[in-house]
């Protein structure tokens, strides 16, 4: 659990992108642009990283019923593969590119 510092707080770590493209549910801080991504994408679970105990409980029973790591790791794939993987990037960028190319 990463501790609130600006270079965390106000970016996407590579590795959300990492878990979700082999599958995995993420835990991570409850930092706002993190909620925001997780509320967005169903990839797994934030708290904040000053209650591990509150965090201990909540995985203890996610874990009884592993429905909801079995969503989170499927709907996580899912969205990488359709949102995030490269190649939906590489149109992102190309459209990019041309757009401040013609300014």
């Amino acid at each position: 659990m990463l501790h609130p510092v600006p270079n965390y707080v106000e970016s996407l770590p590579t590795k959300f992108f990492e878990y979700m493209a082999a599958g995995v549910p993420i835990v991570a801080s409850n930092f706002p642009l993190w909620e925001e991504f997780f509320a967005i994408n169903h990839v797994g679970l934030t708290c904040s990283p000053y209650q591990i105990e509150q965090l201990a409980g909540e995985l203890a029973e996610i874990i009884e019923t592993d429905d909801l790591l079995k969503f989170w790791a499927n709907e996580g794939r899912r969205r990488f593969l359709e949102d995030y993987c490269w190649e939906q990037e590489e149109a992102k960028l190309i459209a990019f590119y041309k757009e401040v190319s013609v300014k």
